[in-house]
């Protein structure tokens, strides 16, 4: 069905209202982290959105009942967003945190590792190395002996990744593991093929600039032409985000605010601010007497 073109800004919905993202020029490094996180869950909900009867096909699978919870969880949360843009992550509605789970809590570095992680790291390994691991270890095979299965995964991973796995012996003293554990990451991190420095990824945004460029409310905006199947053009997007005019026109939504959205919904712009702001919190506690 072809696109309806938003024309003019009195055509967008009556929820609407950029005096309600005033407050984002106070936002913190960690209130950042949580907004974007939100909108980009909801972009991926929209965009991956099934009927609400969908689940019903499936009474009882456990997989179809988590699923449906999260939808739930996810158009609360998008109406709540709609009612008032700048979210409390701490918010509750009737006896539930209204993030849910959805939104995961940022992590800083070292954490449990996940199902997900795995298929992660095996989806990136040479897909001829992976196939004769996975015969080595489905079919039983001795393992003792082959190479491939014994080398460590950075070296037949086809890219440089921002995450690894590494396998910790518990039985090992704290005082070792600390240690040992310092001197890997410190190996792996000089080793790595980095495109760029890493001074220059978690540098302190400027997060006025994101207030002033309008990323929430375009976020906002977008997911709802996606919900619709409209267009709103870059012309209609300036007039509704930019409290002034002198803020910007059509091209600086084309090259700054779309820009930024997109490098959000890559992850890239998530993980600088997890780690901005747990640097932060570390400056903090150790200036603490």
């Amino acid at each position: 069905m072809e696109k309806r073109i938003i024309r003019q800004r009195t055509e967008l919905p009556s929820w609407f209202d950029l005096a309600k993202y005033r407050n984002t020029k106070n936002l913190t490094c960690l209130d950042w982290y949580w907004q974007l996180s939100a909108r980009a869950h909801l972009w991926s909900f929209v965009t991956w959105e099934v009927p609400s009867n969908f689940y019903e096909k499936f009474p009882g699978n456990p997989v179809a009942q988590q699923a449906q919870l999260r939808a739930t969880e996810s158009r609360a949360l998008l109406d709540s967003i709609r009612r008032c843009p700048i979210i409390d992550k701490d918010s509750f509605r009737d006896g539930r945190p209204l993030f849910g789970e959805i939104i995961p809590t940022p992590d800083f570095g070292v954490r449990s590792t996940s199902i997900a992680d795995i298929a992660k790291q095996m989806f990136y390994i040479r897909s001829d190395e992976r196939a004769r691991a996975l015969d080595v270890v489905i079919q039983g095979l001795p393992i003792q002996g082959e190479t491939l299965v014994e080398r460590p995964l950075v070296e037949v991973q086809r890219e440089s990744l921002d995450e690894m796995l590494i396998s910790v012996q518990l039985d090992v003293p704290e005082r070792l593991l600390i240690e040992n554990f310092a001197a890997f990451v410190r190996r792996a991190k000089a080793t790595r093929d980095r495109e760029s420095e890493e001074g220059s990824r978690y540098r302190t945004p400027d997060f006025s600039q994101w207030a002033r460029i309008g990323i929430l409310p375009f976020f906002d905006l977008k997911i709802w032409e996606l919900q619709e199947n409209v267009s709103i053009p870059n012309r209609v997007m300036a007039d509704a985000i930019f409290e002034l005019e002198h803020m910007g026109g059509e091209e600086t939504v084309r090259k700054t605010t779309e820009k930024l959205a997109y490098q959000v919904l890559e992850g890239d712009v998530l993980k600088a601010l997890a780690t901005l702001h747990a640097t932060q919190r570390l400056e903090t506690d150790n200036h603490k007497p």
